[in-house]
C-alpha cells in the first residue's frame, strides 16, 4: 500500500524536522548533495540528483527523501511538498545517489524559489541530528509556454 502511495505521489511528508530526533540513535542520515537545473518551466519535466548517506555507527532502515517548492530556504506551511523517492537501507558509511525526474503543477506561479530536499522525510527512522537532513537551492520558474 505505501509502494502505490508513493508512486501515486500520496506520501506525506513531515513538516517538522525535529520530529524522529534522539540524540542516543546510533544512526545519523545527511542530505549530503543537490544538483537542480536554474531554471524549470511549469509542467516540463526536469532532473534533480540528490544523494543521502549514513554517517551514523549503526544501518538504517529504508526511508523517503522528500521534495518542497518554496519562497523561503525552509518548506514551512507554505511550501509546495510535490515529490519523493526512495531510498534503501544505508550501512553506517554508506551513500545513496538519486536521480528524480520532477514536474511542477500548473499551480506554481512564475518567480524565484527554493528547491529542499529532505532526507528521512517522514521520520521513518529515529536519528541523533535531523538538522542535517535538509539542503535548498535557488532555481528560476518560468511559465508554461
Amino acid at each position: 500500500m505505501r509502494r502505490a502511495a508513493l508512486a501515486a505521489g500520496l506520501i506525506t511528508l513531515l513538516p517538522s524536522v525535529a520530529a524522529g530526533q534522539d540524540r542516543s540513535s546510533p544512526v545519523d542520515l545527511v542530505q549530503a548533495q543537490l544538483t537542480v537545473p536554474s531554471k524549470v518551466t511549469v509542467g516540463k519535466r526536469f532532473f534533480v540528483i540528490d544523494v543521502v548517506e549514513n554517517v551514523g555507527e549503526a544501518g538504517a532502515t529504508p526511508t523517503i527523501t522528500g521534495f518542497c517548492l518554496s519562497k523561503t530556504e525552509t518548506c514551512g506551511p507554505d511550501g509546495l511538498k510535490f515529490a519523493a523517492r526512495r531510498v534503501p537501507s544505508l550501512e553506517s558509511g554508506q551513500t545513496h545517489q538519486g536521480e528524480s525526474r520532477l514536474e511542477l503543477p500548473a499551480s506554481v506561479e512564475p518567480g524565484t524559489y527554493f528547491l529542499i530536499v529532505t532526507a528521512n522525510a517522514n521520520s521513518d527512522v529515529t536519528e541523533r541530528y535531523r538538522d542535517n537532513n535538509v539542503l535548498a537551492r535557488k532555481l528560476e520558474v518560468k511559465a508554461k509556454k
